[in-house]
């Protein structure tokens, strides 16, 4: 009978062990892993076990609703900690049980995920461990004035054109206002916070809305989260009256005269910008390229990029498949703003063709190439977030660099963005003499280590060309940047000639200040004379994260005296795109005793006009096409003449031994002409 009784009262202890789960305390960081980890949308993690997190508000993707009674925000492990995992749909009966951006919460529920949203699942609860203030209504801001705020608590109200319509299901669309273009995550309820379809307020591309929102960074991509219907209008509707003009002649003071009308452009644009749909009657360049930030170059620039900059709307161009550089031809469109052409027609686009030779030289006796191969890892492959993530993406990627190295067909390939010392450096020069079916490539040796874990920049050359000479000279000892500045002399076999190559890798714009660059460029002037053995013939290649106009720059070509011959030869070239502008962040200048020994410096654009989204090694494409996101630079270098035709005038002793020839024709002032047979005069 004692037994009995024992096993009744064992029973409900061992049904409660059965059916209810431990709270574990996890990190956010691990909620994220563990979420992520389920095998589809929806399913719990642990067999819905109760996690608990506590963390720091960073982000509310859906503001407190009077009707659900919930809101749904992110958390992480630190205040700036970012999006790590989404709290969905947590409970909150009031608005004072909602937490704030910058709260400190402990998050109690399961884990599950949605697509690649990591969460933890509807019904979840929120203890407020600190609360912040409430979010405050900033008012009515430009979408530029919206985005450079970068608040993500506070309420503001924007106005502005709906330029394309992602998903009407959820109401994500992009809107744009003249000052600036931002992405709205879901429209899903009004002014009062009420649930509504977006499909039933039957807001079109074209038409003017006006909403409520928080701003949010996604990646790269500037958002409204939390957005709040408050109207909208259709646009005016064009009248009759047609014209057909060239932009630059009618639009040269200004957009005002051709507010409201319809117009038939006579001109091509240029497509400009993949992302907020830009074109231009012309390439729109970089405001440095013509001088330092606020300069009257500068300034000038800008102002016509003011005027040139039109975003098109009511017709996307399909950005997956067309190139940067498009030609949009045969426009017709109504002007409901300034800088902005709503599509009547549907454009004719040509010269979307993807370069397959490299671009004329001249008859050049040597090649060579600079470039950012961006980002050559050959170990720890995806360790982060740079390079392959992935041994499938290495291999795809060394199968592009391949393609494209041996496209350019060069003899010496001085590149950067080479991560990880001298076993990458091998890796391409493997892949080049794979290429050739030769063993012709070799690489100079940086005294790097095998894989050292830096930035570096390399020199891969043709032994069958030129030979080195002498000591590879570094202009910097810090370590920092040891490795992204380099000098090699070099020997033309077939002529005897003697250069210099410096090829560069300066601190990045998004990282370092104008003035490190600078640095960088004084450091490398300095170095120069005791590094080329005197020899007055250098080439100055690289990216130099700076444009033409930029000081970092300039205190080569101006002064120094350094020609840039990137302006000479291609001044229309860019190797860069940065949102609608392009311009020279990589550069080829010479000294001026070499000037003439260059056939052609040129830009070739097989990398910054082409779409990642298709020909990224990312998504598994094999061809040369966006191997990086900056295009290559080729310099031609000749140094034998025609001795019936190139004749040159020679006055200095110096300069006669330095410049003469075998077979060449020589004019000395004051003595007759006749053949050098190489002696010294």
């Amino acid at each position: 009978m004692k037994k009995f009784f024992l096993f009744l009262l064992l029973v409900p202890a061992m049904l409660m062990t059965v059916t209810v789960h431990a709270q574990t305390e996890i990190t956010c960081a691990e909620a994220r892993e563990y979420a992520l980890s389920v095998s589809a949308n929806n399913v719990l993690y642990n067999d819905g076990a109760t996690y608990v997190m506590q963390g720091y508000v960073t982000a509310i993707q859906t503001a407190w609703s009077s009707s659900w009674k919930n809101v749904s925000f992110w958390i992480a492990d630190t205040e700036n900690g970012g999006k790590v995992i989404q709290a969905y749909r947590c409970v909150a009966n009031t608005q004072d049980e909602a937490p704030n951006v910058g709260s400190l919460v402990r998050v109690t529920g399961q884990l599950t995920r949605y697509n690649s949203t990591p969460e933890v699942a509807a019904g979840c609860t929120c203890e407020i461990l600190s609360n912040t203030e409430p979010p405050t209504n900033l008012g009515e801001k430009t979408i530029e004035e919206f985005i450079n705020l970068a608040n993500t608590k506070d309420t503001c109200i924007l106005r502005g054109v709906v330029t394309e319509i992602v998903s009407s299901q959820y109401g994500n669309f992009h809107m744009d206002d003249n000052t600036a273009s931002v992405y709205v995550y879901g429209l899903s309820r009004d002014a009062a916070g009420n649930s509504l379809t977006f499909s039933s307020l039957g807001i079109e591309v074209g038409d003017t809305v006006k909403l409520s929102g928080i701003y949010q960074l996604y990646g790269s991509t500037h958002e409204v989260t939390s957005a709040r219907y408050i109207s909208h209008a259709k646009p005016v509707e064009p009248q009759e009256e047609e014209y057909n003009i060239d932009f630059a002649t009618s639009f040269a003071t200004g957009w005002d005269a051709w507010i409201g009308k319809t117009v038939t452009f006579t001109n091509d644009f240029v497509y400009c910008d993949t992302w907020n749909n830009t074109i231009a009657p012309s390439r729109i360049r970089n405001a440095e390229e013509y001088g330092e930030e606020g300069s009257d170059a500068y300034n000038a620039a800008l102002a016509k990029q003011a005027i040139d900059s039109c975003h098109l709307l009511g017709y996307t161009i399909p950005w997956q498949t067309y190139r940067t550089g498009t030609l949009v031809r045969g426009l017709k469109a109504y002007i409901p703003a300034a800088n902005q052409l709503q599509a009547v027609n549907v454009p004719e686009l040509i010269n979307n063709n993807l370069p397959t030779e490299r671009p004329d030289l001249g008859e050049p006796e040597l090649v060579i190439v600079g470039a950012n191969i961006e980002n050559f890892f050959v170990t720890n492959v995806g360790s982060d977030s740079h390079g392959a993530q992935s041994e499938e993406q290495l291999v795809t990627q060394k199968a592009k660099i391949k393609a494209a190295l041996s496209n350019m067909n060069a003899d010496i390939y001085a590149l950067c963005e080479v991560e990880q010392g001298t076993a990458a450096v091998q890796a391409l020069v493997d892949l080049l003499n794979e290429a050739t079916g030769t063993t012709d490539f070799a690489y100079v040796n940086t005294g790097s280590s095998a894989y050292q874990n830096s930035a570096m920049v390399c020199f891969i050359y043709n032994k069958t060309k030129v030979q080195t000479y002498g000591t590879y000279w570094y202009p910097y000892t810090a370590y920092s940047m040891k490795w992204r500045e380099a000098i090699q002399c070099f020997t033309h076999i077939a002529t005897g000639e003697r250069f210099n190559i410096s090829m560069n890798h300066f601190y990045a714009k998004i990282s370092k200040t104008d003035e490190d660059r600078e640095d960088n460029m004084t450091k490398l002037i300095t170095k120069l004379p005791s590094a080329t053995y005197t020899d007055p013939d250098v080439l100055v290649l690289g990216d130099l994260n700076a444009y033409t106009g930029e000081t970092a720059v300039t205190l080569l070509s101006e002064g120094q005296g350094y020609v840039d011959l990137l302006m000479r030869d291609d001044p229309d070239g860019y190797s860069h795109l940065y949102g609608c502008t392009a311009g020279f962040l990589d550069h080829a200048y010479c000294s001026p005793s070499m000037a003439s020994q260059v056939t052609k410096a040129v830009s070739y654009h097989i990398n910054a006009d082409t779409p990642s989204s298709l020909y990224s090694y990312a998504k598994g494409n094999e061809s040369m096409y966006r191997y990086s996101d900056h295009d290559p630079i080729l310099v031609g270098l000749k140094w034998s003449k025609n001795p019936s035709t190139d004749v040159e005038n020679v006055t200095d002793r110096t300069k006669a031994h330095k410049q003469i020839r075998h077979g060449q024709l020589i004019i000395i002032r004051g003595a007759q002409a006749f053949t050098v047979t190489g002696q010294r005069l």
